[in-house]
């Protein structure tokens, strides 16, 4: 199983930088996630998870709280003196602090910090692969491609979708009425609020507000 985490802004089709080089298409990003066994994030512009149904940082936060606990409760916990310790079986003090800020305000977690964190959910892995149009080869254990590169490496992607008898088998949640008064509501209420209401990975508005 590989992880794979892409940037959207200036990396993937629906928004490409440089259209002198390749970006990378919209629907291989659709296929890895909807029919491959690989786990697939972004770790940047978070309109990448509605686009292409994949997870972002509200899922990275839910699957931290899965394995270590409330973010929160667990920085109330630390003993005085300890905030800089790593503590045992845990990820790094700042990836726990950016999780927590996510939790409280829907803001927070850099790029690398969601690359770390990747590291540590998915510990197995074979291979860890970044894709952005910002140079992150310095975090630890991930391969790094520029988007043109990641296109002429992994062009094995084009084949097998064309070789797909049914296609890409999933559409983008926004066109669904109900989301779009979601997303209009959300233009005029606090952080807090977007990420109480927030969308999740898996292309279903939260529970309680169905």
């Amino acid at each position: 199983m590989h992880v794979y985490s892409f940037d959207r802004d200036g990396c993937i089709s629906v928004n490409p930088m440089d259209v002198s080089n390749p970006s990378i298409p919209l629907e291989w990003v659709q296929y890895l996630e909807h029919h491959t066994n690989h786990e697939v994030w972004v770790h940047g512009n978070q309109k990448l998870r509605y686009e292409a149904g994949i997870s972002g940082k509200s899922e990275l936060v839910q699957e931290y709280e899965k394995k270590w606990g409330d973010p929160i409760n667990i920085i109330k916990k630390r003993k005085h003196g300890e905030l800089e310790e790593r503590m045992i079986g845990h990820p790094d003090p700042d990836i726990i602090t950016a999780a927590a800020n996510i939790k409280k305000n829907g803001e927070g977690m850099t790029k690398q910090q969601q690359l770390r964190l990747l590291r540590e959910l998915y510990p197995d892995a074979d291979r860890y692969i970044c894709t952005d149009n910002r140079y992150l080869g310095y975090v630890s254990g991930w391969n790094f491609y520029l988007p043109y590169e990641f296109v002429d490496e992994f062009d094995w992607i084009r084949t097998e979708i064309n070789d797909l008898s049914e296609g890409i088998a999933y559409k983008s949640p926004n066109n669904r009425k109900i989301v779009q008064i979601f997303k209009r509501i959300g233009n005029y209420m606090p952080s807090w609020f977007k990420s109480f209401v927030d969308l999740q990975g898996d292309k279903r508005i939260p529970i309680r507000f169905k």
